[in-house]
């Protein structure tokens, strides 16, 4: 789930905070029409799936005029984590690109889109769109924002394609300069073709950022979430950023997640170990359960419930098979230096 879901509030909430930052900027950058980035990424997750490091390049150029910033960049990652959507897990190698734009629509509010697109090994191809709505009162700021994707791509012998739909909403009030309070909700739908059903959940999360300095800030965050699995998801995390000197920085985020399966999980792992129980001992007793119809129901009937063609009783496709009704700890480590001009 953290590859569709984790980062979307963030990529929302970063989006305010670069809004009103630019708007802060020296005279001398603001008169500028075009502008430059160069980042270095890696990422560490472990929990939901097997340790797994993430890393690679990423630029961005974009040119402002009038009241539009225009905007395209492109990246690749060595190591990129893909779900077979039955609790296993591959690797590729992936180049992402995109483009978009910020249109200034009256004093304080400003509309963006943009699309998103990747092709990589395993025959992988990706298609997205993302746009967003952000209204700057002054002290208040919200924003409200839809993602669609579609991921597309080979694993093991088999075609998969995965469609997301996600929307997102966030406020913040910036209490002084040096501080701002922000919270935020997110809902998010998914399908992966080799499932019956979709994955969903719906998040809210509140957070503060502290700027100490022009060299040092300081973010955190606390969520909570719930899944169509009906697991209880709660969230902390930590970021900060140095400025080593005036155009490169460095990032660091933590975020520890931890998933709770309900009662409900519980009772149905009992029913669903009861009937493989049951299973096996008509296999020995009769060579065969008693009636071919009701067994064909059963199955029919499970995966209804979001069961992958494969075998497992999660329709969460991003949490290991061996994990599945578990209480689950999970960790997800980023580091970024950016070079900006």
């Amino acid at each position: 789930m953290r590859k569709w879901k984790a980062k979307t509030l963030g990529i929302a909430l970063v989006f305010l905070f670069s809004e009103k930052t630019f708007s802060q900027n020296n005279q001398e950058e603001a008169d500028r029409e075009w502008y430059f980035k160069a980042s270095l990424n890696g990422s560490y997750s472990s929990g939901l799936s097997d340790p797994h490091y993430s890393y690679g390049p990423e630029v961005e150029a974009s040119w402002q005029i009038w009241k539009i910033n225009l905007y395209a960049g492109s990246g690749y990652d060595f190591n990129y984590q893909l779900s077979g959507g039955d609790g296993t897990f591959e690797s590729i190698s992936l180049a992402t690109y995109y483009s978009g734009f910020d249109l200034n629509i009256l004093k304080g509010i400003t509309l963006s889109a943009d699309y998103r697109g990747g092709a990589g090994s395993s025959d992988f191809s990706r298609h997205g769109l993302n746009s967003r709505l952000y209204i700057d009162s002054g002290s208040f700021g919200f924003l409200i924002g839809f993602l669609y994707g579609q991921d597309t791509y080979e694993y093991q012998n088999n075609s998969i394609d995965v469609i997301s739909y996600t929307a997102t909403g966030a406020v913040y009030w910036y209490y002084s300069d040096k501080m701002r309070l922000e919270a935020g909700c997110d809902y998010l739908s998914n399908s992966f073709s080799n499932l019956a059903g979709n994955y969903n959940s719906f998040f809210i999360n509140s957070g503060l950022l502290y700027v100490f300095s022009d060299y040092f800030d300081m973010n955190t965050n606390l969520g909570y979430g719930l899944d169509s699995d009906e697991y209880n998801i709660f969230e902390i995390g930590l970021g900060v950023s140095f400025a080593i000197n005036e155009r490169m920085s460095l990032s660091l985020s933590y975020t520890f997640s931890l998933y709770s399966p309900t009662e409900d999980i519980a009772i149905e792992e009992e029913a669903v170990l009861s009937d493989k129980t049951t299973a096996v001992l008509d296999d020995i007793l009769f060579q065969g359960p008693h009636s071919s119809g009701q067994a064909e129901t059963s199955g029919s009937s499970d995966q209804s419930q979001g069961e992958s063609l494969t075998g497992g009783y999660s329709s969460n496709p991003y949490i290991k098979s061996s994990l599945i009704g578990e209480t689950i700890f999970d960790h997800y480590a980023s580091i970024r230096v950016e070079y900006s001009y």
